[in-house]
């Protein structure tokens, strides 16, 4: 290992932090606003504010969330920008309107933006659809904490439940027993809770764009704290992924993860990245950066996030010279990238867009038409990036 490392500061788990401000919300907890949270955090943080309008921008997580809780309030506008309100809704909001909620619909039926014009009734049972996303899940267990007596909650799943394991740590965390079977959920014992002292561990998504820099800087050691290793975040498996395309990691006594790339690059990769969907981005960067051929599974729902993710790396690497195509159920990278001084890339105002392209601008010239918008989850990305570049 090199003498020299480099030290990087990696924002907090926004998954973890969002559930216990809608555990502060349950109980009506006050929490300071921290500045330094990610744009997300902080939409969240103004949606547990009383107030008669909330606007989600662009905020997924809180806005799935707060759907549900927000169901025990009469009265309240809900709203977001276009491409949030165009994002499937219609499982969570059937469920709530099975409860007794009743929804102002102003444009599309079970679509942003609506009014609550009639609140959930106190239920001890539901059935919850999470096969488009398993934050409906999580929304319920979370409006189930709101009852103070046990529920029972029924759901379907088809992908990961690595987000509702995280869910179900934070509500135990604040005092709730929780009994689990493959597809149910108990709440019991929900009397006398109290705020829990707790550290939110750092965010392994964040992670998966760090070691994308450090994909340019071979052998430069690399150091990272606050993160858990035996953390329930579906995206530490990034860990396990970029030891496959010549990453050395090492968890060192004081807690922090150490790694290094060693140049062992594999010419061609199979992954299936279903269970962490997240880390998609990154990889096709990282992949198309080392000219490594890449054969990616259970990547579809990468089409219906903050942008369709599929058509804006394919719009940002074949300037580059490579290749992002599907062949039925896979998604296959080639061709042999052009080096360039001077890059420029198309944000399509999403985040991980703009972090997942950064690796090719390390070493030049970056242009990009919304570099901020990397604040909805990692604020402080381009200082990272800054000091690598240095």
């Amino acid at each position: 290992m090199p003498d020299s490392v480099h030290k990087i500061a990696l924002p907090i788990n926004k998954s973890a932090m969002i559930r216990h401000l809608a555990m502060s919300f349950i109980y009506r907890d006050f929490v300071e606003l921290d500045n330094s949270w990610s744009n997300d955090i902080q939409v969240m943080h103004k949606a547990i504010q009383p107030a008669g309008v909330i606007d989600f921008e662009d905020a997924g997580t809180p806005m799935r969330i707060m759907c549900a809780l927000l169901s025990s309030r009469e009265g309240v506008e809900l709203k977001a920008n276009e491409s949030l309100a165009y994002r499937p809704l219609k499982p969570l909001l059937t469920c709530l309107e099975s409860l007794g909620a009743q929804f102002e619909y102003k444009e599309k039926e079970h679509s942003l933006p609506f009014k609550i014009i009639k609140r959930c009734s106190p239920f001890t049972e539901c059935t919850i659809d999470g096969r488009l996303s398993s934050q409906f899940v999580s929304a319920m267990i979370l409006l189930a904490c709101m009852q103070r007596n046990e529920v029972e909650i029924n759901y379907h799943l088809s992908g990961s439940s690595k987000y509702i394991a995280q869910t179900l740590d934070v509500i135990s965390a604040w005092g709730i027993k929780v009994t689990q079977t493959a597809n149910s959920i108990i709440l019991s014992e929900q009397v006398g809770m109290s705020k829990p002292t707790v550290e939110i561990e750092a965010d392994y998504s964040s992670l998966a764009f760090m070691l994308n820099l450090a994909l340019a800087k071979p052998s430069q050691l690399f150091e990272v704290y606050g993160l858990n290793p035996e953390s329930k975040q579906a995206d530490k498996a990034s860990i396990a992924i970029y030891r496959q395309i010549g990453m050395e990691f090492l968890w060192l006594n004081n807690g922090a993860l150490q790694f290094s790339f060693k140049s062992k690059i594999p010419k061609e990769i199979h992954l299936n990245i279903k269970e962490c969907i997240d880390l998609g981005l990154a990889l096709i960067a990282a992949c198309a950066f080392l000219n490594i051929k890449l054969n990616l599974n259970g990547y579809q729902k990468l089409a219906f996030k903050e942008s369709n993710r599929i058509e804006a790396m394919r719009t940002n690497l074949s300037p580059l010279g490579i290749d992002l195509i599907e062949e039925g159920q896979t998604l296959r990278l080639s061709g042999q990238g052009i080096e360039s001084d001077h890059i420029s890339i198309q944000s399509f105002n999403d985040h991980r867009i703009v972090m997942a392209m950064a690796i090719f601008g390390l070493d030049g010239n970056l242009d990009c038409d919304n570099l901020d918008c990397v604040s909805k989850s990692y604020p402080k990305f381009w200082a990272e990036f800054d000091k690598i570049k240095n």
